[in-house]
């Protein structure tokens, strides 16, 4: 999967970079949002699907800030964890609806 340069979110525009490897605090991590630097990175070295859940993963952190939810934490993540597959399916199985959608809010 070929990652988007940036991605807007909410009032955000989030650069998005290929991590060539895993390391430091990260080293654990497939997929990372830092707020600070509006940016979110997602390790390179993962098969295609799942780049893409990881992308929208990150996204989804990145949006549950810009919304204002009052998610952190654990309960964040919980959210994001159990958000990212379902949301990605229906992206896939549901082509006709967003564009539908993407034309309604133009």
């Amino acid at each position: 999967m070929k990652l988007p340069s940036a991605v807007q979110i909410g009032h955000m525009r989030v650069s998005v970079v290929a991590m060539p490897e895993r390391s430091g605090s990260r080293k654990d991590a497939d997929g990372w949002f830092d707020y600070q630097r509006a940016t979110i990175e997602v390790w390179d070295g993962l098969a295609p699907q799942v780049k893409a859940e990881i992308l929208l993963h990150e996204i989804l952190h990145a949006a549950c800030i810009a919304g204002n939810t009052g998610l952190e934490g654990d309960a964040e993540e919980r959210a994001v964890n159990g958000l990212a597959p379902v949301l990605l399916m229906m992206l896939r199985d549901n082509p006709e609806l967003f564009n539908e959608m993407r034309e309604a809010v133009k």
